[in-house]
């Protein structure tokens, strides 16, 4: 007679989370669909990329990559230590990589706010300027576009979202 027991003590846990921490992720920045309040001016997927990549009329201002390449060493050691968390059961993948996404969110919006080079056009500054209020700051006009930098997590169970 067998009296061997399979006792789990959350191997199994440990395995899944592990799997689960593999295939998800979170997106942040400005995410598909997010509209304008005037819905005849381009949506702000156009706007944030030709601010951060520049176009004919518009210089680069590097936002989204410039915030993330500085942020990249703190997000390792952050998401490590989250991982260890996951492992140990203090912490779910999906609460995890919210806190990464926060924090990089509040990180991109710091960059937007930090008046990045170059200056505004003359002509910009100008229409910018509304009841003796100089709107010379770069990237910030009507806040769309700092208010519509979000995070968003996919959580793929089994290879699937």
């Amino acid at each position: 007679m067998n009296n061997v027991r399979d006792i789990d003590r959350g191997y199994s846990y440990i395995v899944d989370q592990i799997k689960l921490a593999h295939n998800s992720y979170t997106k942040v920045g400005v995410q598909e669909n997010e509209r304008r309040d005037d819905a005849s001016e381009p949506d702000m997927v156009t706007i944030a990329a030709w601010n951060e990549f520049g176009n004919r009329r518009i210089p680069e201002r590097s936002f989204l990559r410039s915030a993330t390449d500085e942020e990249t060493p703190n997000l390792k050691t952050m998401g490590d230590k989250l991982y260890d968390q996951v492992l140990e059961g203090r912490l779910t993948v999906e609460k995890g990589l919210h806190v990464i996404g926060q924090y990089l969110e509040s990180k991109i919006k710091a960059k937007i706010r930090s008046n990045i080079p170059p200056p505004n056009a003359p002509a910009t500054i100008a229409q910018k300027t509304v009841g003796g209020k100089v709107g010379n700051r770069t990237l910030i006009d009507t806040g769309q576009l700092i208010q519509s930098i979000r995070h968003v997590v996919f959580m793929r169970y089994g290879g699937r979202t």
